[in-house]
């Protein structure tokens, strides 16, 4: 499998769509994220990646730290 040259953009698009999933539990519904930094935390799982961010970064306290699983299938593609 050959790495996208728009992984950015790939998963950007990923986090968007599950944050659509359950805007309430964002800060402004999700609004504030943009995209994610070059230093972005994130681990490597069997059939992908999870990207996360600390408290306060994208969400209130009370969501807890947030996490999103990026299925190495989305980059298939390219």
């Amino acid at each position: 499998m050959e790495l996208a040259k728009d992984y950015l953009k790939i998963i950007n698009q990923e986090i968007k769509r599950q944050i659509k999933l359950n805007p309430e539990a964002y800060f402004d519904d999700g609004v504030v994220f943009q995209s994610i930094s070059e230093e972005q935390p994130f681990y490597l799982i069997e059939d992908g990646m999870v990207i996360y961010f600390g408290l306060y970064e994208i969400a209130p306290y009370s969501s807890g730290i947030r996490y999103f699983k990026i299925s190495f299938s989305l980059f298939e593609i390219y």
